[in-house]
């Protein structure tokens, strides 16, 4: 009598379609019967939860379980965001109402139950990780010095960290240089152990710091590691080297152009007066005199002959291109007016004059910088002050687009307005930055068209200082001037100025806009964030101006050049930086963002954040990331946009600052998506990036549920920079971050 609750065939076969009671009717001729069908709801009869026993390997790790309920009609329904969960031991486990549980300690089990109804089923939920336990010992360096690990715990510093989670662990001192750890909550596989410096000191190269532990049982001992020192030694000298303690204080000058190419200048005096130049081509294993100048007194009055006076001024392109400032007899002074020059390694050797100002006569140089394969910038001044001459005294600078062949005056100051250049560098499209100090502090910047123009400095005042230059970024130390002393930073090639840090450097150079290395007050130090602030790497002895100097020549490549006054070992010495070409970065979660409970409709509801950062030198190229979406929520109709910002402040919400890289919607419930990151700036060493995921909520009726997103690590998709090589982060097998849990209300 009900077709919506039964159908029925002239043979009387009966067919179920809807709950509820029917009459069912049956007659032959004039007579007929009837009775009563009622058909009710299959009932639940059992329920399956997966996974079945399963065991998570970290604090934080985590797993979504499933309810599969079976039906007296023999049918299967997933029951999960239906059922009511549970977990017996909230200490080990917690797990929300859609079944996705996570571990909050390192060990201990926990009964994971599903119920509807009457009918309920449970499995064990297990955490079981394992413990590592080592040393650390300090290493001899060249410099005779070793950091302390006392100084490094009271700095933030001196832990042990896998790589890609929180799990860490200070070394316990056992001497002032060396240390046992041990690590409690280590997943299981192979991990990546890491000797953390913290934020002050960068002694030990990256790749040293770090290694791989095959973690296959509870208990792992006896890890250790192969510290290296980022500053090594030369391996020789040449033969003056070892003769220099009756020379004088400091009676050599050292240039490096590349890690392995060397130059050092000696003036000796025993058996006569003499300056020689000697070069390495293989970081100091070898030395080769390539310029001897004896010095002839009869020759030298008669003012038909050079010598290098000013030794120490001289400057080399590459390997065998260089200048050396030759000198002749003069009155009042010495006519420092040309220099020698050699293109062949100093087989042969020229004088080129150099064009001097109309009234001038000696030049001072004071600071080359080289523009491209073949350019070269030298500033310094004309003039000497004797007293009864008066020819003038002037700033010049002159420029060589031969590599030193010959020479033009580019530039020079009014007569009589002397400052003395106190440094210059420039970059490969040819501007450059020079400061004249003294009485004058004031820029003469050039642009790439070859225009030397002077800028007034804005209140800087620096003396006997450095100027680095990387593309239009600028650096140059304040003190004493209008504005507070610090380090100062320019991105507009010299234009103008922004202060960075307190720090008081003397000698600088930059290889990226991030990487720099300094020594200040002795000791060699880097930056990671161009120059705000410095780390540690190595003592050193006391400032000798225009013998200390340092030189970066790219990440990983650089040089130093230390007197030995007042260093641990009272000795001078020649280091070249080592770091190992080395790409490695993970991924943590940033700002912790707490459980919410939102109204359908609202936009930019922040959901994870993520800090990227490379531990390695090698920059690397973050392309994409996938995040998979949980809850009981339909992630496909109660979201209307997924949107990952890179979150400039990194302050976990969305700023008027920060940028959109992409922005998408799931496919399905539950499902995956891939968002780009290809606007992202690539990842340079200790310089991290922070991403933010926010939901924007569709304001449709009945958008509600519990919303929530994992990220696995593994589905981080980058490369190294300007290559196709592949980088994975570093992190144990299957680690996964999770976001906060959103609830979204009507």
């Amino acid at each position: 009598m009900d077709t919506a609750v039964a159908s029925s065939a002239p043979s009387g076969l009966v067919t179920s379609v809807g709950i509820g009671s029917t009459t069912i009717k049956g007659a032959a001729g004039a007579i007929s019967g009837s009775a009563i069908l009622t058909v009710s709801a299959p009932a639940l009869v059992s329920l399956v939860i997966t996974p079945a026993n399963p065991v998570l390997d970290y604090y934080g790790a985590t797993r979504q379980f499933h309810a599969m309920g079976t039906y007296t009609d023999h049918s299967m329904v997933d029951l999960t965001d239906l059922v009511t969960w549970s977990s017996s031991d909230h200490a080990v486990a917690l797990i929300g109402t859609d079944g996705f549980a996570i571990a909050v300690a390192i060990s201990g089990s926990s009964t994971i139950g599903a119920q509807s109804g009457s009918i309920s089923n449970s499995t064990l939920l297990s955490v079981h990780t394992a413990n590592v336990s080592g040393q650390v010992s300090f290493p001899d360096s060249d410099m005779g010095w070793k950091p302390g690990i006392y100084d490094y715990l009271a700095n933030g510093g001196g832990k042990l960290r896998v790589l890609g989670t929180d799990v860490s662990a200070d070394v316990i001192p056992t001497s002032a240089t060396t240390g046992t750890f041990t690590l409690s909550g280590i997943p299981f596989g192979v991990v990546t152990l890491c000797f953390d410096e913290g934020a002050l000191y960068d002694v030990f190269t990256a790749a040293s710091k770090c290694v791989e532990v095959n973690v296959d049982r509870d208990a792992v001992s006896g890890v250790g590691f192969h510290l290296v020192y980022h500053w090594t030694e030369l391996l020789g000298y040449p033969a003056p080297w070892g003769t220099l303690n009756t020379q004088g204080p400091v009676p050599w000058k050292a240039q490096f152009v590349s890690a392995d190419v060397a130059f050092i200048a000696f003036a000796l005096d025993i058996p006569q007066n003499r300056v020689e130049i000697y070069r390495t081509l293989d970081r100091g294993a070898n030395w080769t005199r390539i310029g001897q100048w004896i010095f002839d007194p009869t020759a030298w009055n008669t003012g038909t002959w050079a010598y290098p006076s000013h030794w120490q001024n001289f400057y080399f392109l590459d390997q065998n291109r260089g200048v050396l400032h030759a000198t002749a007899a003069g009155i009042p002074c010495d006519s420092g007016g040309g220099y020698f020059f050699t293109a062949d390694g100093g087989a042969n050797w020229s004088i080129v004059p150099l064009p001097l100002t109309p009234t001038g006569y000696h030049v001072g140089t004071s600071a080359y910088a080289r523009i491209g394969d073949t350019g070269l910038v030298m500033v310094g001044h004309v003039g000497c002050a004797v007293q009864g001459y008066n020819s003038g005294f002037y700033d010049a600078i002159w420029e060589s687009a031969d590599a030193g062949a010959t020479w033009t005056l580019n530039w020079y100051s009014a007569r009589d307005e002397w400052g003395t250049f106190i440094g210059v560098d420039a970059n490969a499209a040819g501007r450059a930055v020079a400061y004249r100090g003294a009485q004058i502090q004031e820029f003469v910047l050039r642009d790439a068209q070859g225009n030397w123009t002077p800028h007034v400095n804005a209140g800087i005042r620096s003396e006997g200082r450095d100027i680095a230059v990387v593309g239009d970024t600028a650096w140059i130390v304040s003190v004493g001037g209008a504005l507070p002393n610090g380090t100062y930073r320019s991105s507009d090639a010299g234009a103008s100025w922004q202060k960075v840090s307190d720090s008081l450097l003397q000698d600088f150079d930059f290889v990226t806009a991030f990487k720099g290395f300094a020594q200040a007050g002795g000791p060699a130090y880097v930056t990671y964030d161009g120059g705000a602030t410095w780390r540690y790497q190595s003592a050193g002895g006391a400032i000798w101006p225009g013998v200390m100097d340092i030189w970066a020549f790219d990440r990983t490549h650089a040089a130093w050049a230390e007197t030995g006054f007042g260093d641990p070992n009272q000795t001078a010495q020649l280091f070249t930086y080592v770091e190992p070409w080395q790409a490695r970065f993970e991924v943590r979660g940033h700002v912790a963002l707490a459980d919410a409970n939102v109204s359908s409709g609202m936009a930019d509801v922040p959901m994870a954040s993520y800090r990227f950062v490379s531990n390695g030198p090698v920059p690397i190229d973050v392309q994409s990331l996938s995040l998979r979406a949980s809850g009981t929520g339909n992630d496909a109709m109660d979201i209307s946009t997924v949107r990952l910002w890179w979150d400039r402040n990194a302050d976990g919400a969305v700023d008027a600052g920060d940028d959109l890289l992409a922005s998408r919607a799931y496919p399905g419930d539950d499902a995956t998506l891939s968002l780009s990151t290809v606007a992202l700036d690539d990842l340079e060493q200790f310089h991290p990036v922070d991403l933010l995921v926010a939901y924007d909520f569709s304001a449709a009726a009945g958008s509600t549920g519990s919303f929530r997103l994992v990220l696995d690590v593994a589905d981080i998709r980058a490369k190294q920079t300007g290559s196709d090589t592949t980088v994975s982060v570093t992190a144990p097998a299957g680690f996964m971050l999770t976001s906060r849990t959103v609830t979204v209300s009507p």
